[in-house]
């Protein structure tokens, strides 16, 4: 089957709106990107997009103390519990209103969430108390007469602090408690609560209104005092057992006195109290900025919204955060003001920094109270804060605007985007980090194109200039310009990295300049209307450009040869975008009709047509008066993409689909949704008639709130609609990148995540090994091995495992569990006598899983290194054995042919003494011919048993 690829990472959007919540290690942050939730690996540097998509927008969460569900609320209302470990949605719980807030007790046993004005207790299902539902009511508070917008528990979860709209903090039990008054009420606020806090280990508790007072009131119930109602049986019982105990010791002991009267039956009764105590002001070192040492303001701000905040005066608090244990208070404002307050102290000023101009919509600290995590929807912006260097753990922040170009490095370990805010994005692809961000631009950016040896990135926009930046420096250190001002719509780059073409809107010409000269070389003119789309030829040393325009024509141009263009090829419609398969040889272009015409660059014939208007998706918009028939009409796709083998085709327009053509046959293979978020326009296939009925367009409706009151009176709210801007498959052919309204999808074949059930069964002991062991499941037994993490056990299992299975069981192994592998054998090979086996397991390893183990040499380097650490170790201990033995081997050859040499010598002496009265009798030249044809014999046997480096030395020592 073509395309088995699926949806691995969101990079691009860093944060849009809501909650940040840290993990209970503290060395993460799941932070809500629209309808995905992407979790941030502080420690390692790097990030990833849970395989979690709702039909809205995600705006509140809360983990769990054991860190193992992530309760999620959408601003459709529904609320989601989230499995951490196998990443899925385990439960959906629908309501009408969405939750503002929502909090787990401390003992994990219950959460809150705060929805309108009440506010719900529920148990909580885990590992320890299995429900069938999840959400099963505790109890209901609706004392509140405006919507809730905080929460908080007690340190012993017995106890709900919460506070609304109507300026007044109330606090409830969460058991039925022996107290007189089940809800304490405390306001004397001068305006809405946004938050509240318990300190450790008491009641006392601080409250932080949207004016900046913060305000602690100290509660006279102790948390002994504090004790469940007894029902009104247990009460009798008590009090029967007590009077007969006190009449068994006075001895008076009668019938009858066991009756007890219930008006008898004394409770001693604690109020739940609370008194003011303190009254601090923050507003004041909040509201106004003034520039000091202390404060740092964000790279990507702007003068101008930095002098409009300074002379407003409406600046109001807007988050709070408080840690328990270092009894710090986290302040953020409005205005991009952050202020942190050792409570300690009286709450005194730590320190006040200047993160941004915009508001800071969430405020999270991590366990140890060492980051702050901050959240700027506006920008797009997540910061985290390190308090005791005052330095950026991270710092990063997405396109302002929607993101219009995508381009992929040659060795594919970046990605390059560009955005309708005139900025130029350098993505990690192993990370999923920003790391470069060039602001050259004033205007839109068009085009993006890496060189061929990916040392520089050129992008063109509609200021009208194409600039070249330096990937060693990351510096714009060219900057091309055409004669006259025009807007440059489109960008190619040749396979030399020395001709840069883009084409104009406004001149309709096509400009190629020299990138080392940085002169303008040519000026192609011949389009009638502006250049949509133009492309070198991927062929080495091409210089064939292939260009479409709002013109109906296809026109391919020779560079080198003339500036007028080879063949021009008419259109059933303007053209809209265009690609050149990997070989050079053919064309796809995307036209307005909803077509894809695929021709032949040398014969510029048309090899086929794929009408594809029908897959781009029935929808109709909410405000639209036109059907969805009508509307498809007007759809067509916008962007086209080769496959790196050239058989498949992608395609994008405004839609929520992408569609994988095969050019072969002509014929849709596959059709990937991008997205199901119906907060964005042309997601919807099906809407409510009545609504539409009613002629009501809630998105026509003007709303005014605190957004718009202090700002600029003309603004409207308006709906995103969906939309694939680009295009861009890797250079591995591996994965393939999405930029549409959502961000920059990554779709890949190589998951760095595979949900492995072993991770949830309890019963993964040795014993469960040595069993499977037995039953000859040497696939399973790894696994389970390498799970575990004992060396024994793995050291068993690899050594069970025979030789003629191993090819198997390496190849079905599940990616995660490689790089535990290979760091077993790095580790075993050191100390194990079986060295042999251990390279088989390594050489088998690396073989099978090696196109995976390329995709994440990031990560697999440090596993990869030991084994050849490892390897490189042995193969010298047994290159210095092997060199040892061959010269001991030598020297036994030598001795052995002189203890021979000797041996025979002493024969012949012998036969000599024997021969003395034989030879007395022959003659003189008999004796001559004798001894000379004996010596000859010597020299031979000798010879035949030394080797060649001892010849000269052996006949010496015969002669």
């Amino acid at each position: 089957m073509y395309f088995q690829y699926k949806f691995s990472n969101l990079l691009g959007t860093v944060y849009r709106k809501g909650q940040l919540v840290f993990s209970r290690d503290g060395d993460s942050i799941f932070v809500p990107v629209g309808n995905k939730i992407t979790c941030y690996d502080l420690r390692n540097g790097r990030s990833y997009t849970m395989p979690v998509e709702i039909s809205s927008n995600f705006s509140a969460m809360a983990i769990s103390p054991d860190g193992l569900l992530l309760l999620a609320s959408s601003d459709a209302g529904n609320m989601y519990m989230i499995s951490v470990l196998r990443r899925r949605i385990i439960y959906t719980k629908i309501f009408k209103k969405s939750c503002r807030a929502i909090e787990f007790s401390p003992d994990g046993k219950y959460f809150a969430i705060a929805r309108g004005t009440k506010v719900y207790v529920y148990k909580c299902a885990g590992m320890q108390h299995r429900l069938f539902n999840p959400f099963d009511t505790e109890r209901v508070c609706s004392a509140a007469t405006s919507s809730v917008m905080c929460l908080a528990w007690s340190f012993d979860s017995r106890l709900l602090v919460f506070g609304s709209l109507d300026m007044v903090t109330r606090v409830f039990p969460v058991k039925n408690m022996q107290l007189a008054k089940q809800v304490a009420e405390m306001g004397n606020n001068t305006s809405s609560i946004i938050g509240v806090h318990f300190q450790p280990n008491t009641y006392h508790l601080y409250t932080v209104c949207q004016s900046g007072k913060i305000k602690y009131f100290e509660c006279q119930l102790k948390p002994e005092e504090l004790h469940e109602r007894e029902s009104y049986a247990m009460k009798l019982a008590r009090k029967a057992e007590q009077v007969k105990k006190e009449q068994a010791v006075a001895g008076t002991e009668e019938e009858g006195t066991n009756d007890v009267k219930p008006m008898e039956v004394e409770e001693s009764v604690k109020w739940l109290n609370y008194r003011l105590g303190h009254n601090y002001s923050a507003g004041t070192l909040m509201l106004l900025h003034k520039k000091n040492n202390n404060e740092a303001s964000s790279d990507d701000e702007d003068d101008d919204d930095t002098k409009e905040v300074q002379h407003d005066k409406r600046v109001t608090i807007k988050r709070s955060c408080y840690h328990n244990e270092s009894d710090v208070l986290v302040i953020a404002c409005t205005n991009g003001n952050l202020a942190l307050f050792d409570m300690k102290d009286g709450c005194s000023l730590l320190h006040r920094l200047r993160v941004s101009t915009r508001g800071i919509s969430s405020v999270a600290i991590n366990l140890t109270g060492d980051w702050v995590a901050l959240g700027v929807p506006y920008l797009g912006q997540l910061v985290v804060w390190e308090m005791r260097s005052e330095n950026y753990v991270l710092k990063q922040q997405g396109h302002s605007k929607n993101m219009s170009v995508v381009a992929y490095s040659p060795d594919g370990s970046c990605i390059a985007t560009g955005g309708e805010d005139g900025k130029v994005k350098l993505w990690s692809t192993v990370s999923s980090f920003c790391y470069v961000t060039f602001t050259e631009h004033t205007a839109a950016i068009t085009g993006l194109a890496f060189t061929q040896s990916g040392r520089a990135v050129l992008s063109s926009s509609l200021d009208g200039t194409v600039r070249a930046f330096d990937m060693m420096r990351y510096r714009n250190f060219k900057t091309l310009t055409s004669p006259q001002a025009t807007q440059f719509t489109c960008l190619a780059v040749d396979t030399s990295g020395e001709l840069v073409a883009a084409g104009g809107q406004d001149s309709h010409q096509i400009y190629v300049w020299s990138l080392k000269l940085g002169s303008l070389l040519e000026v192609l003119s011949g389009h009638t209307g502006p250049v949509r789309s133009i492309c070198f030829s991927p062929a080495i040393g091409s210089s064939m450009l292939v260009s479409t325009a709002w013109d109906r024509t296809l026109k391919i141009w020779d560079n080198i040869n003339t500036t007028q263009a080879r063949e021009s090829i008419l259109l059933h419609a303007d053209g809209i975008s265009l690609c050149l398969r990997p070989d050079g040889e053919q064309v796809s272009v995307a036209a307005m009709d909803g077509n894809i015409y695929l021709f032949n660059c040398r014969t510029a014939t048309e090899e086929g047509c794929i009408e594809g208007r029908r897959d781009l998706g029935l929808t109709r918009e909410f405000d639209a008066e036109l059907t969805a028939d009508k509307t498809l009409e007007t759809k067509y796709f916008e962007k086209l993409c080769y496959s790196s083998d050239g058989k498949q085709l992608l395609a994008g327009g405004k839609s929520k689909y992408v569609c994988v053509y095969s050019t072969a046959e002509m014929m849709l293979v596959k059709k990937y949704t991008i997205t199901e978020n119906r907060s964005l326009e042309g997601t919807r296939e099906r809407f409510s008639v009545i609504a539409a009925k009613t002629g009501v367009r809630l998105s026509q409706v003007e709303r005014r709130g605190a957004k718009t009151l202090g700002g600029d009176h003309s603004l409207r709210s308006f709906r995103r609609d969906i939309r694939v801007t680009d295009l861009a498959f890797a250079p591995t052919g591996r994965s393939f990148v999405v930029c549409c309204s959502e961000g920059m999808l990554i779709y890949s074949q190589d998951s760095d995540w595979l949900f492995d059930p072993l991770s949830l069964d309890i019963e993964n002991t040795p014993s469960a090994v040595k069993r499977k062991l037995k039953q000859e499941e040497w696939g399973l037994a790894l696994m389970m091995a390498i799970k575990l993490n004992i060396d024994s056990v793995k050291k068993e299992v690899l050594e069970s495992i025979p030789m003629d299975a191993l090819s198997v069981v390496v190849s079905g192994l599940p990616p995660r569990y490689v790089e535990g592998l290979l760091q077993f054998l790095a580790e075993g090979i050191e100390s194990t006598q079986h060295v042999g086996v251990y390279a088989r397991w390594a050489r088998d390893t690396l073989f099978l899983h090696g196109t995976a183990l390329k995709a994440r040499a990031p990560q697999m380097i440090t596993a990869i290194n030991a084994l050849y650490r490892a390897l490189n170790m042995h193969h010298n201990n047994l290159n210095s054995l092997c060199a040892s033995n061959e010269h001991t081997l030598r020297y036994l050859r030598r001795e052995c042919a002189v203890r021979k040499h000797k041996t025979r010598m002493l024969q012949l002496k012998g036969d000599a003494d024997k021969s003395d009265a034989e030879n007395d009798q022959q003659t003189p030249e008999q004796m001559d011919q004798d001894s000379g044809s004996d010596d000859g014999e010597d020299m031979q046997s000798l010879v035949a048993f030394g080797d060649s480096d001892t010849d000269t030395e052996l006949t010496e020592l015969v002669k």
